[in-house]
């Protein structure tokens, strides 16, 4: 029982030291590789003054049983954090890790040799509570530190020797094709037996029971290697190194040309990359770009000052927040994900390397113009986790752009299809108006010649009616082509307003919320007073007729314009331009009425309506060098934009 006690406390020794460094290796990037390196260093110093004092548990029984504390509880790990160096940071870090160890050995190998020394020398002394003879005292602390020296001859040559040894035997299984972790355990177990050779060769090789002592260190350090090797491969595969490192890029004996010969190519090189990093981590902070580095989940790691700028939030506030939350609905870091990454096993592989779509991202500076972000999307893989890049561009304007070109274009398709409709509409309205008059003259003359029979007298008021709304449809019809009389003359539309109000207002009645809203100061244009009556009218009537149910609102608005629609051209200024605005609540237009709203007969009234109301408006704000813009959504309400010259003083 007292040796399982014993045993044990090895094993958990053992444990908290290479468990501890793998710890601080974790966290190198974090707290620096101060604490990782001083650590090593410490443990190699106890190495040797462990290993001096021959501290070893014995199993008098079976003394292949038996420890050496020093090898086998401290050197191992150093072993272990090589090998992870290697294959985790590289050789040229592996590199650096054994001069600094050669190094920390080279200066604890003078300060022994000087502490020897100066224990002998006049004055000096050794605190002895327990009143043992001075001489005795000093004699044994010399031979502690002259076996020091002399293992310290032993350890570097041990680590020379894992230097070499251990990448190649890694590398050679690798090459094999076998996991990491088979490569990883073989490595560590033939490893030490080589190390275990050539550590006794020096340190034992006189001793009458070499062979015995070799046999025993082979089997201690190959269990203790083996349970070494798990923990090692459980780090690994916790810092996913089977997924990064699942081909070899390095040949086995490379380790020893880079030894040899390229270690200041590999620093030039190095520095190379430093450099080169500076200026990636220069262009990525003052791209114009949205860069985001995000988690699995959404949670955003990193991004550059575009982002965070165009975010509105602070720095410490926009990291660890979800990326979703700065995106409308129509962005999921779970689509996005779902289209670079496929489950393999408990991990993930990459199914696509890119990924493009659009995302609308929220403007907490401005809520009612949202970024429109082109975006694409790579997948990641640092610190050990798979995560996504996403790098956006800012076509909020081009988008914008796109629109205003859309709208010219449709307004002068619109144009053009209204001229060509105006031009043929305007040719039948003339020959059917010569028509007309000569019906109403012979009507006259009928009206004359029957007497006053009440049969004929009603036939021929029907046919007088039918007439005189012939005549209006026709002047509505030359309305629109630009061919009706007009009366131009210069017109206070604050005075045209208000009158046009007061005959709308019995129409309205009291089921309709009408509100007019014009500015005090005069706004004059140039126009036909009664024709430019009706097209307000008409506005009115229509936006009256948009309600399903009583409780509607209509607003009648007049003042100066402070910006012109959409898809007009840029030569022209608002501030030439008066803005007469009719806005109500009702129904909403959809795209395809909206389309076709202002062409001659086109009417969603069905028997109401003749489909000339709108066109007649269209044509007389064309002729009074206007134009009118719609703004509507379905269930919301529809808003006309009447925009007129002002009149030149």
């Amino acid at each position: 029982m007292d040796y399982l006690n014993s045993y044990s406390l090895v094993v958990l020794e053992l444990t908290f030291i290479l468990v501890s460094l793998m710890l601080l290796h974790n966290l190198r990037r974090v707290i620096g590789n101060a604490s990782y390196y001083l650590c090593i260093g410490a443990i190699i110093v106890l190495t040797q003054l462990v290993t001096a004092m021959g501290v070893e548990l014995s199993h008098p029984q079976y003394p292949g049983l038996s420890v050496d504390i020093g090898t086998v509880v401290f050197f191992s790990p150093f072993m272990a954090l090589l090998l992870i160096t290697y294959i985790v940071d590289g050789t040229l870090e592996a590199q650096r890790f054994i001069w600094g160890t050669v190094f920390v050995v080279a200066v604890f190998s003078y300060l022994v040799f000087l502490t020897e020394k100066q224990i002998f020398f006049p004055y000096f002394i050794i605190k002895n509570p327990m009143g043992v003879d001075i001489i005795m005292v000093k004699n044994i602390v010399a031979s502690i530190f002259s076996n020091s020296r002399f293992y310290i001859i032993a350890s570097l040559l041990s680590i020379l020797i894992e230097f070499i040894v251990l990448p190649i035997i890694y590398e050679i299984f690798r090459h094999r094709n076998f996991g990491v972790a088979i490569s990883v355990t073989m490595a560590l177990v033939l490893t030490q037996v080589i190390d275990s050779f050539f550590y006794l060769l020096v340190t034992d090789f006189t001793s009458v029971v070499w062979w015995d002592s070799l046999r025993h260190s082979f089997i201690s350090r190959s269990v203790a290697m083996l349970f070494v090797g798990i923990l090692v491969n459980i780090y690994l595969a916790m810092q996913n190194v089977g997924e990064t490192h699942k081909e070899s890029t390095r040949k086995p004996l490379d380790i020893i040309q880079a030894f040899i010969g390229a270690y200041g190519q590999s620093q030039k090189l190095q520095a190379n990359v430093r450099d080169w990093e500076g200026r990636y981590q220069m262009v990525v902070e003052n791209s114009h770009e949205l860069i985001f580095i995000v988690s699995e989940n959404g949670t955003i790691l990193d991004c550059n000052s575009t982002s965070i700028q165009k975010s509105g939030f602070k720095i410490k506030d926009l990291l660890e927040r979800n990326i979703n939350d700065l995106f409308r609905e129509n962005f999921s870091c779970q689509v996005v994900w779902g289209e670079l990454y496929e489950p393999d096993g408990k991990s993930w592989k990459v199914k696509n390397k890119v990924y493009n779509c659009e995302a609308i991202m929220k403007n907490r500076h401005d809520e009612t113009n949202d970024y429109i972000l082109e975006m694409t999307a790579s997948p990641i893989f640092i610190q050990q986790t798979h995560g996504i890049l996403l790098v956006s561009r800012d076509i909020s304007q081009r988008k914008s752009l796109e629109v205003e070109l859309q709208e010219k274009q449709t307004l002068f398709e619109r144009s053009q299809r209204m001229e060509a409709v105006g031009k043929l509409a305007g040719g039948i309205a003339h020959d059917f108006n010569n028509l007309l008059h000569a019906i109403q003259g012979s009507l006259e003359h009928l009206d004359r010649s029957v007497g006053k029979d009440p049969k004929n007298q009603k036939l021929i008021s029907t046919i007088s009616n039918a007439t005189d709304r012939a005549a209006v449809l026709t002047q509505q019809m030359l309305g629109f082509a630009r061919g009706g009389k007009y009366l131009v003359k210069p017109i206070n539309i604050n005075q045209l307003l208000n009158e046009t109000a007061d005959l709308f207002r019995p129409l309205a009645g009291g089921d309709i919320k009408f509100r007019v809203a014009i500015q005090p100061d005069p706004m004059i244009v140039e126009g036909d007073t009664t024709q430019l009556q009706q097209v307000i009218l008409n506005f009115l009537i229509n936006a009256m007729e948009a309600f399903p149910e009583p409780g509607g609102r209509i607003t009648l608005r007049a003042e100066n314009a402070t910006d012109l629609s959409p898809g007009i051209d840029d030569d022209l200024s608002f501030e030439d331009y008066i803005l007469i605005r009719v806005k109500d609540n009702g129904t909403g237009i959809d795209d395809e009425t909206k389309a076709r709203i202002f062409e001659p007969f086109f009417t969603t009234k069905e028997l109401k309506g003749t489909g000339m109301g709108l066109a007649m408006a269209y044509g007389c704000i064309q002729n009074h060098s206007g134009w009118i813009h719609i703004e509507t959504k379905v269930g919301k309400g529809t808003e006309f934009f009447v925009y007129l010259p002002k009149l030149k003083a």
